[in-house]
C-alpha cells in the first residue's frame, strides 16, 4: 500500500536518499522536503520505517513502527466493517479489494443504513476508481452539498483527489461565479452558499489535490481581500493545468465514465446508471 511519511528537512530526492521498510528498500513514487510517499515492498516484515537522507540516517529511535497482515486479515476486517481497514483499502489502489468493499456497501443497503454509514465504503471505492461511486460523489457536491448550505462543497471532491478532482473542481472554477445546476432550497437561500460564488471554494480546494501547485494562492478571508484578482487567479490556473495535464491525468483515481455535465445530477444523484 501507498504510505505517506510526513516530516522536515527531507530535501530533494536523490540517489543516496532512501526509503527502508525493516531493512527491505521502497521505491518511492514522490519525494519533497516535507513528505515522501512510498509504496510497502513486497516481502517487508513487520518493523521500522527508516528514511536516509544524503546517506545520513537518522538515529533517535523515533522511526514510525508498522505491522504487516495478510490479505486474509485485511479481508476479514473489511468483512467486519472496520472503518480503517476500509480506509486502508481504498487508499491502497489495490482492485483486489473492489469485490469485499462492493459486499460491504450491499450489507449497509440492506440494513437500510443512511449515507453517513456508508459514506467510508463509497469513498474507499471511489478512491479505487469505481465509477457510480465517483459519479455520486460529484452529484452530491454540485447539487446536493449546496442546497443544505454546506460550504465548501469541494470537500468530498478533495477527499477522494486524483485527476477525478482536478477535473471537478476546474468546472467550478469559472469566472462569472456563481453557479447554480439546482433551484436553491430554503436552507441554501439562509445561508452564505448561496452568494458565494463557487470559484471561491475551487480555489481554496486546487492545492489540496494537485501535487506540487504553482506558486501560493490566498485562502480562505484572503480570498475575500483579492476577489479583485481572482479572474486572474482562475487563469493562472487553468493554463497551469492544461500545460500539466498529462502529468495530472495519470493520478488516480482518473475519473474515466464520469459525466461532469450539469445534466448528469438531479438532487445529489446521477440521473442515469454509469
Amino acid at each position: 500500500m501507498l504510505v505517506t511519511v510526513e516530516g522536515r528537512h527531507f530535501g530533494d530526492p536523490q540517489a543516496n536518499s532512501t526509503v527502508a521498510f525493516n531493512g527491505t528498500p521502497a521505491k518511492p513514487t514522490s519525494w519533497s522536503d516535507t513528505q515522501i510517499v512510498v509504496r510497502v515492498p513486497e516481502g517487508a516484515t513487520t518493523g521500522q520505517v527508516r528514511i536516509t537522507v544524503n546517506g545520513t540516517t537518522k538515529t533517535q529511535g523515533l522511526y514510525p513502527t508498522f505491522t504487516v497482515v495478510t490479505n486474509a486479515v485485511f479481508v476479514q476486517k473489511i468483512q467486519a466493517g472496520d472503518v480503517e481497514a476500509i480506509a486502508m483499502a481504498g487508499q491502497s489502489g489495490d482492485q483486489r479489494f473492489v469485490p469485499y468493499l462492493k459486499k460491504e456497501l450491499e450489507n449497509h443497503k440492506a440494513k437500510g443504513d443512511r449515507f453517513a454509514g456508508s459514506w467510508p465504503t463509497e469513498l474507499a471505492l471511489a478512491r479505487l476508481g469505481q465509477t457510480d461511486q465517483l459519479q455520486g460523489v460529484w452529484c452530491r457536491a454540485v447539487t446536493d452539498d449546496p442546497k443544505h448550505g454546506l460550504w465548501p462543497s469541494t470537500y468530498q471532491l478533495e477527499l477522494v483527489g486524483g485527476w477525478f478532482a482536478i477535473q471537478g473542481i476546474e468546472k467550478l472554477l469559472t469566472p462569472e461565479g456563481l453557479i447554480r445546476w439546482h433551484k436553491p432550497s430554503k436552507e441554501e437561500i439562509n445561508s452564505d452558499a448561496l452568494d458565494l460564488p463557487f470559484y471561491v471554494t475551487a480555489l481554496e480546494a486546487l492545492p489540496k489535490v494537485v501535487p506540487n501547485p504553482p506558486e501560493k494562492y490566498p485562502t480562505g478571508m484572503e480570498l475575500f481581500m483579492v476577489q479583485t484578482h481572482s479572474q486572474e487567479h482562475i487563469r493562472i490556473w487553468q493554463d497551469w493545468i492544461a500545460a500539466h495535464q498529462n502529468e495530472l491525468s495519470k493520478l488516480q483515481p482518473t475519473g474515466k465514465g464520469v459525466d461532469f455535465s450539469p445534466n448528469a445530477c438531479k438532487n445529489g444523484k446521477p440521473v442515469k446508471k454509469h
